[in-house]
């Protein structure tokens, strides 16, 4: 004699209720591997990777003067801080 395993059904009766439901509405959000140690942001979003704080610097200054309205900052991966560049 086969066994089958029953599935309860939803209030409405049209599909099984799913059996793992994730109750958190929040997105998730996967951590990507930080290669270099400073990262030119704008508008809080990582954009390109240095190894030196001056070329970082350096390119976000220059994004800065096409770009004059964009909140532009130095992301330092090891701690873990943003420098704001006017």
């Amino acid at each position: 004699m086969v066994l089958h395993k029953q599935r309860k059904l939803s209030s409405r009766g049209r599909s099984p209720a799913p059996e793992n439901r994730q109750t958190d509405s929040a997105p998730i959000r996967a951590t990507v591997p930080l290669i270099e140690q400073y990262y030119v942001a704008v508008d809080r979003q990582l954009k390109s990777g240095f190894g030196t704080y001056e070329a970082a610097e350096k390119a976000a200054k220059e994004i800065r003067k096409r770009y004059p309205n964009l909140q532009l900052t130095v992301f330092d991966a090891k701690k873990r801080s943003h420098t704001v560049i006017e």
